[in-house]
Protein backbone atom coordinates (compact mmCIF):
# COMPACT_ATOMS: atom_id res chain seq x y z
CA UNK A 1 0.00 0.00 0.00
CA UNK A 2 1.20 3.69 -0.90
CA UNK A 3 1.10 6.71 0.87
CA UNK A 4 0.30 7.50 4.74
CA UNK A 5 -1.67 3.83 4.75
CA UNK A 6 1.09 1.95 3.55
CA UNK A 7 3.45 3.77 6.13
CA UNK A 8 1.20 3.02 9.27
CA UNK A 9 0.51 -0.43 8.58
CA UNK A 10 3.96 -1.12 7.10
CA UNK A 11 5.32 -2.33 10.20
CA UNK A 12 2.37 -4.00 11.43
CA UNK A 13 2.37 -6.03 8.46
CA UNK A 14 5.34 -7.15 8.89
CA UNK A 15 4.73 -8.26 12.74
CA UNK A 16 1.93 -10.22 11.58
CA UNK A 17 3.56 -11.88 8.80
CA UNK A 18 6.58 -12.88 11.06
CA UNK A 19 4.19 -14.17 13.88
CA UNK A 20 2.19 -16.14 11.44
CA UNK A 21 5.45 -17.87 10.06
CA UNK A 22 6.82 -18.39 13.60
CA UNK A 23 3.28 -20.17 14.28
CA UNK A 24 3.51 -22.18 11.30
CA UNK A 25 7.13 -23.12 11.82
CA UNK A 26 6.36 -24.38 15.45
CA UNK A 27 3.17 -26.39 14.20
CA UNK A 28 4.96 -28.55 12.12
CA UNK A 29 8.08 -29.06 13.90
CA UNK A 30 8.09 -28.48 17.86
CA UNK A 31 3.83 -29.10 18.14
CA UNK A 32 4.17 -33.00 16.96
CA UNK A 33 7.08 -34.01 19.34
CA UNK A 34 5.79 -32.44 22.10
CA UNK A 35 2.04 -34.41 21.65
CA UNK A 36 4.64 -37.68 21.24
CA UNK A 37 5.77 -37.12 24.33
CA UNK A 38 3.40 -35.72 26.49
CA UNK A 39 0.31 -37.28 25.06
CA UNK A 40 0.34 -40.67 26.40
CA UNK A 41 -3.33 -43.43 26.94
CA UNK A 42 -3.97 -43.96 30.14
CA UNK A 43 -6.64 -43.67 33.15
CA UNK A 44 -8.21 -40.46 32.40
CA UNK A 45 -8.51 -37.71 35.31
CA UNK A 46 -12.01 -35.93 36.30
CA UNK A 47 -10.73 -32.65 34.62
CA UNK A 48 -9.84 -34.91 31.10
CA UNK A 49 -13.38 -36.97 31.83
CA UNK A 50 -15.41 -33.69 32.02
CA UNK A 51 -13.27 -31.94 29.16
CA UNK A 52 -14.40 -34.90 26.66
CA UNK A 53 -17.63 -34.37 27.72
CA UNK A 54 -18.34 -31.22 27.14
CA UNK A 55 -16.49 -31.33 23.90
CA UNK A 56 -18.80 -34.39 22.83
CA UNK A 57 -21.87 -32.27 23.17
CA UNK A 58 -20.45 -29.25 21.64
CA UNK A 59 -19.61 -31.53 18.60
CA UNK A 60 -23.14 -32.85 18.54
CA UNK A 61 -24.99 -29.50 18.70
CA UNK A 62 -22.57 -28.08 16.04
CA UNK A 63 -23.49 -30.93 13.67
CA UNK A 64 -27.22 -30.25 14.23
CA UNK A 65 -26.90 -26.55 13.51
CA UNK A 66 -25.00 -27.83 10.23
CA UNK A 67 -27.55 -30.49 9.39
CA UNK A 68 -30.47 -28.08 9.68
CA UNK A 69 -28.95 -25.24 7.92
CA UNK A 70 -27.97 -27.32 4.90
CA UNK A 71 -31.62 -28.12 5.06
CA UNK A 72 -32.38 -24.63 4.52
CA UNK A 73 -29.62 -23.23 2.56
CA UNK A 74 -32.40 -20.26 0.71
CA UNK A 75 -33.12 -19.01 4.19
CA UNK A 76 -29.73 -18.78 5.68
CA UNK A 77 -27.82 -17.71 2.18
CA UNK A 78 -30.57 -14.59 2.13
CA UNK A 79 -30.13 -14.04 6.27
CA UNK A 80 -26.68 -13.79 5.68
CA UNK A 81 -27.24 -11.38 2.42
CA UNK A 82 -29.45 -8.81 4.70
CA UNK A 83 -26.81 -9.05 7.77
CA UNK A 84 -24.01 -7.75 5.65
CA UNK A 85 -26.36 -5.67 3.60
CA UNK A 86 -26.87 -4.17 7.25
CA UNK A 87 -23.33 -4.05 8.02
CA UNK A 88 -22.79 -2.04 5.14
CA UNK A 89 -25.48 0.96 6.43
CA UNK A 90 -23.82 0.86 9.96
CA UNK A 91 -20.76 1.37 8.44
CA UNK A 92 -21.53 4.23 8.08
CA UNK A 93 -22.52 5.60 11.23
CA UNK A 94 -20.00 4.47 12.84
CA UNK A 95 -17.76 7.29 14.02
CA UNK A 96 -14.20 7.38 12.08
CA UNK A 97 -11.39 9.36 12.97
CA UNK A 98 -7.84 9.32 10.81
CA UNK A 99 -6.12 9.62 14.13
CA UNK A 100 -8.50 9.11 17.36
CA UNK A 101 -8.01 12.08 19.97
CA UNK A 102 -5.61 11.05 22.89
CA UNK A 103 -5.20 12.93 26.05
CA UNK A 104 -1.83 13.92 26.86
CA UNK A 105 -2.84 16.63 28.96
CA UNK A 106 -0.83 19.24 27.04
CA UNK A 107 -1.48 21.42 23.88
CA UNK A 108 -0.55 24.29 22.60
CA UNK A 109 -2.29 27.83 22.17
CA UNK A 110 -0.93 30.65 19.54
CA UNK A 111 -1.58 34.03 19.46
CA UNK A 112 -0.86 36.42 16.91
CA UNK A 113 -1.28 40.43 17.43
CA UNK A 114 -2.00 42.59 14.92
CA UNK A 115 0.67 43.48 12.61
CA UNK A 116 3.24 45.97 13.85
CA UNK A 117 2.19 45.46 17.39
CA UNK A 118 5.03 46.22 19.48
CA UNK A 119 6.88 43.15 21.63
CA UNK A 120 5.25 44.94 24.96
CA UNK A 121 1.69 45.25 23.49
CA UNK A 122 1.90 41.12 22.79
CA UNK A 123 3.69 40.66 26.19
CA UNK A 124 0.00 42.38 27.43
CA UNK A 125 -2.52 40.29 25.74
CA UNK A 126 -0.32 37.21 26.24
CA UNK A 127 -0.70 38.40 30.19
CA UNK A 128 -4.31 38.02 29.81
CA UNK A 129 -4.37 34.91 28.18
CA UNK A 130 -2.24 33.84 31.41
CA UNK A 131 -4.27 34.76 33.94
CA UNK A 132 -7.37 32.92 32.43
CA UNK A 133 -5.27 29.79 31.78
CA UNK A 134 -4.15 29.92 35.79
CA UNK A 135 -7.41 30.35 36.75
CA UNK A 136 -8.45 27.36 36.22
CA UNK A 137 -8.48 24.69 38.62
CA UNK A 138 -7.98 21.64 35.59
CA UNK A 139 -4.31 23.29 34.67
CA UNK A 140 -1.26 22.43 36.18
CA UNK A 141 0.88 24.71 34.35
CA UNK A 142 1.93 26.67 31.30
CA UNK A 143 5.04 28.21 29.22
CA UNK A 144 4.62 31.02 27.04
CA UNK A 145 7.12 32.35 24.59
CA UNK A 146 6.65 35.65 22.93
CA UNK A 147 8.37 36.97 19.56
CA UNK A 148 8.52 33.00 18.02
CA UNK A 149 11.06 30.69 18.70
CA UNK A 150 13.40 32.14 15.35
CA UNK A 151 12.90 35.25 16.08
CA UNK A 152 11.26 38.29 14.15
CA UNK A 153 7.76 37.91 14.77
CA UNK A 154 6.83 40.12 17.87
CA UNK A 155 3.33 39.89 16.99
CA UNK A 156 2.97 36.50 17.34
CA UNK A 157 3.90 33.37 20.54
CA UNK A 158 3.26 30.27 22.16
CA UNK A 159 1.31 28.80 25.00
CA UNK A 160 2.20 25.31 26.30
CA UNK A 161 -0.37 24.35 28.98
CA UNK A 162 0.34 21.64 30.56
CA UNK A 163 -3.48 19.59 32.52
CA UNK A 164 -3.56 17.65 35.70
CA UNK A 165 -4.06 14.13 35.30
CA UNK A 166 -7.17 12.90 34.39
CA UNK A 167 -7.74 11.43 37.17
CA UNK A 168 -7.57 13.98 39.35
CA UNK A 169 -9.01 16.68 37.06
CA UNK A 170 -11.47 18.71 39.22
CA UNK A 171 -15.41 18.63 38.37
CA UNK A 172 -16.68 22.90 38.05
CA UNK A 173 -18.43 24.86 35.65
CA UNK A 174 -19.00 25.11 32.42
CA UNK A 175 -18.17 21.00 32.65
CA UNK A 176 -20.48 18.39 34.52
CA UNK A 177 -17.48 15.83 34.54
CA UNK A 178 -13.85 15.63 34.85
CA UNK A 179 -13.24 16.64 30.96
CA UNK A 180 -10.88 15.63 28.84
CA UNK A 181 -7.91 17.05 27.05
CA UNK A 182 -10.00 17.54 23.93
CA UNK A 183 -12.92 19.15 25.94
CA UNK A 184 -10.78 21.80 27.62
CA UNK A 185 -8.84 22.99 24.43
CA UNK A 186 -12.59 23.46 23.25
CA UNK A 187 -13.44 25.23 26.17
CA UNK A 188 -9.91 27.53 25.81
CA UNK A 189 -10.61 28.11 22.26
CA UNK A 190 -13.93 29.44 22.88
CA UNK A 191 -13.03 31.70 26.34
CA UNK A 192 -10.75 33.04 24.02
CA UNK A 193 -12.90 34.08 21.12
CA UNK A 194 -14.64 35.63 23.99
CA UNK A 195 -12.16 37.39 25.39
CA UNK A 196 -10.41 38.50 22.40
CA UNK A 197 -14.09 40.16 21.06
CA UNK A 198 -13.62 42.79 23.31
CA UNK A 199 -10.40 43.76 22.56
CA UNK A 200 -8.67 45.05 19.53
CA UNK A 201 -5.06 43.75 20.69
CA UNK A 202 -5.65 40.45 19.74
CA UNK A 203 -6.33 39.34 16.21
CA UNK A 204 -6.53 35.76 16.25
CA UNK A 205 -5.58 32.53 18.27
CA UNK A 206 -5.11 28.67 17.36
CA UNK A 207 -5.60 25.91 19.57
CA UNK A 208 -3.82 22.33 18.60
CA UNK A 209 -2.60 18.82 19.84
CA UNK A 210 1.31 18.74 20.52
CA UNK A 211 3.13 15.32 18.71
CA UNK A 212 0.17 13.99 17.09
CA UNK A 213 -0.45 16.69 14.58
CA UNK A 214 -4.52 17.65 13.53
CA UNK A 215 -3.04 20.95 11.44
CA UNK A 216 -3.32 20.16 7.66
CA UNK A 217 -1.95 22.59 5.44
CA UNK A 218 -3.69 22.73 1.92
CA UNK A 219 -1.22 24.18 -0.73
CA UNK A 220 -2.99 25.91 -4.03
CA UNK A 221 -0.52 26.70 -7.02
CA UNK A 222 -2.02 28.91 -9.92
CA UNK A 223 0.32 30.52 -12.48
CA UNK A 224 -2.48 31.85 -14.65
CA UNK A 225 -3.77 33.94 -12.19
CA UNK A 226 -2.67 37.60 -10.86
CA UNK A 227 -1.71 38.12 -6.67
CA UNK A 228 -4.62 39.88 -6.13
CA UNK A 229 -6.71 36.64 -7.52
CA UNK A 230 -4.78 34.55 -5.25
CA UNK A 231 -5.65 36.60 -2.49
CA UNK A 232 -9.28 36.98 -3.23
CA UNK A 233 -9.72 32.91 -3.95
CA UNK A 234 -7.47 32.31 -0.66
CA UNK A 235 -9.98 34.22 1.30
CA UNK A 236 -13.14 32.74 0.08
CA UNK A 237 -11.87 28.86 0.47
CA UNK A 238 -11.17 30.55 3.70
CA UNK A 239 -14.42 31.20 4.35
CA UNK A 240 -16.22 28.34 2.92
CA UNK A 241 -14.08 26.13 5.18
CA UNK A 242 -15.46 28.24 8.61
CA UNK A 243 -19.31 27.89 7.39
CA UNK A 244 -18.94 23.94 6.81
CA UNK A 245 -18.64 23.98 10.95
CA UNK A 246 -16.15 20.56 10.17
CA UNK A 247 -12.73 22.84 11.09
CA UNK A 248 -11.49 25.39 13.58
CA UNK A 249 -8.38 27.46 13.59
CA UNK A 250 -8.33 28.44 10.38
CA UNK A 251 -5.17 30.29 9.05
CA UNK A 252 -3.11 31.83 5.59
CA UNK A 253 0.38 32.04 6.08
CA UNK A 254 -0.08 35.29 3.86
CA UNK A 255 -0.79 38.12 5.65
CA UNK A 256 -1.82 41.16 3.44
CA UNK A 257 -0.45 44.14 6.31
CA UNK A 258 3.16 42.38 6.20
CA UNK A 259 5.82 45.20 5.64
CA UNK A 260 7.87 44.50 2.45
CA UNK A 261 11.21 46.54 1.37
CA UNK A 262 10.61 47.63 -2.44
CA UNK A 263 13.88 49.02 -4.61
CA UNK A 264 12.96 51.37 -7.19
CA UNK A 265 16.07 52.84 -9.70
CA UNK A 266 14.84 56.51 -10.40
CA UNK A 267 17.94 58.00 -12.52
CA UNK A 268 20.89 56.24 -11.25
CA UNK A 269 20.07 56.12 -8.06
CA UNK A 270 18.54 53.43 -5.78
CA UNK A 271 15.57 54.73 -3.55
CA UNK A 272 13.84 51.99 -1.03
CA UNK A 273 10.14 52.66 0.51
CA UNK A 274 8.92 50.97 2.99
Amino acid sequence: MKGIVGRFFFQFGIAMSVAVGLSLLEALTLTPMRCSQFLTKGNEGWIARHMNHFMKKLSLLYKNILVWSLDRRVFILTMAFLVFMASLFLLGKIKKEFVPPQDQSQFLVTIQTPMGSSLESSDRVFREAEKNIESSPRSSNYFVAIGGFQGGLVNQGNMFITLKDPDIRPVSEPFHHKPSQVDFMKFVREKFLKLWSHTCDCSRSFTRRIFISTWFSCDLFDSRTELEDDRSMSAELMKKMSESGLMTDIDSDYNPNMPELQYCRIGQKLQSTV
